[in-house]
């Protein structure tokens, strides 16, 4: 749709399934992928010009989960190149762990290890990193991850709660909420963890943000209404 509402198109269609959540468009824009829960949280993934004509169901007779039926999966995110979708699932290890999911043959290949959750993954535009958050250190925190699991950085280091992490379509920043200002609100800092600074983006819990392609802005969710609702403000203007 546009900005004003126009142009609203239902592009899902089934009665079984009470939660949809996490829908992320692929690069080339043509696929979309999404959560489901029914019994447990799974990873679908459909055509956007077919499902214009047909609404995707989740419970068709040829319909199958990208991922394990046994565990949640949550929080899809697809690399750059359209080629990988990285998922949060259980695993191994009696927690949550970052996983990559190949679309051309199916296989599962998971990035991050340990006993406490790792969440929210978030690619970065080269597809050489993923950032996503912990509390493998007492609090949750926001972590980059190499692909191949094999290099870990911690880049944020406050007592207080850090979550939703977004890199700018340049690489330079990443944008998150936190709450170590006493309510959850947007920070950005630069990719490497430095120069963080808080955003003013107006009353109420201000969370779960993500840049526009083109870097200009960011959308967010906030409860300033008295209800969580979806917002954009400007992206901050930093010097090289």
């Amino acid at each position: 749709m546009s900005l004003d509402g126009v142009g609203l198109t239902k592009h899902t269609e089934d009665r079984g399934i009470n939660i949809k959540d996490s829908p992320t468009w692929s690069p080339d824009g043509k696929r979309i992928a999404f959560a489901a829960l029914f019994d447990v949280y799974q990873i679908h993934v459909f055509e956007v010009e077919a499902s214009l004509s047909q609404p995707f169901d989740v419970l068709g007779d040829l319909v199958y989960p990208l991922t394990n039926r046994v565990w949640d999966s949550t929080g899809p995110a697809w690399s750059p190149d359209g080629t990988t979708i990285a998922f949060t699932t259980y695993d191994l290890f009696p927690s949550q762990q970052v996983h990559l999911l190949n679309l051309s043959d199916g296989s599962k290949r998971q990035v991050t290890t340990g006993p406490v959750p790792a969440i929210d993954p978030s690619w970065s535009p080269d597809g050489s990193r993923i950032a996503f958050v912990s509390n493998g250190e007492g609090d949750f925190e926001i972590y980059v991850v190499t692909i191949d699991g094999a290099v870990t950085e911690r880049l944020t280091e406050d007592p207080a709660f850090d979550d939703w992490p977004s890199w700018s379509p340049d690489g330079q920043f990443i944008v998150f909420s936190s709450a170590r200002s006493g309510s959850l609100e947007l920070y950005v800092m630069r990719s490497d963890g430095t120069d963080v600074r808080s955003l003013d983006a107006g009353a109420g819990s201000n969370f779960d943000p993500a840049w526009s392609p083109d870097g200009l802005q960011i959308v967010f969710v906030s409860d300033r209404d008295g209800n969580p609702e979806i917002y954009r403000m400007n992206a901050p203007e930093f010097l090289p």
